[in-house]
């Protein structure tokens, strides 16, 4: 019993060491980023005069890190908010953060949803109700790739070039082409 006990003792720790070095490292990273970011902020002046931060943006800057933001992001919409026409240049970053934070999500999603989607054949694939141009994009690679080269013109393009029309509705068009060549080809080897 003295044995489990100190055993026990011993493993707590070591356990404190470890999540204690960590806290420490994970401090540090975040005072080396706090710095980073004001330096990009206050490369930007106004006569001479840097621009505020709210009291609290070391606590945002952490916030928008731990979301999935990292300093090249902070770089870009820190160039995006101080080139804007708003009077309020922090709030017109955070409110890009929190743009690009949207995009990154919606960007997972739909990497999840195509993973999930990946051993379904497009034509057994759920009708959507909203059609994104990469999601045409790649209905109409896998489509293409079922069919090989008997890919059939852009039927209903009134283009000057059907052949390489990025018009969203004439690739949707597309791809229902080919996804009634596909479904027919499937119906006649039944």
């Amino acid at each position: 019993m003295v044995e489990q006990v100190n055993e026990d003792a011993i493993r707590w720790a070591r356990a404190m060491q470890t999540v204690l070095a960590r806290r420490a490292a994970d401090r540090e990273n975040r005072r080396l980023n706090h710095d980073a970011f004001r330096a990009m902020w206050d490369a930007w002046t106004f006569r001479g005069e840097t621009f505020d931060l709210a009291a609290d943006w070391r606590t945002t800057i952490d916030r928008h890190m731990d979301n999935g933001l990292d300093m090249e992001d902070f770089d870009e919409l820190i160039d995006v908010a101080m080139t804007s026409k708003s009077r309020d240049p922090w709030k017109y970053f955070n409110g890009c953060c929190w743009r690009r934070l949207d995009d990154i999500h919606n960007d997972i999603a739909a990497e999840i949803q195509s993973v999930d989607e990946a051993d379904v054949p497009p034509w057994e694939r759920p009708v959507r109700t909203s059609w994104t141009e990469s999601d045409v994009d790649r209905e109409i690679r896998e489509m293409e790739a079922e069919i090989g080269h008997e890919i059939p013109p852009m039927q209903h393009c009134n283009h000057d070039d059907p052949s390489s029309c990025t018009d969203q509705m004439c690739r949707f068009q597309h791809c229902v082409g080919i996804t009634a060549i596909i479904l027919s080809r499937r119906i006649a080897d039944a």
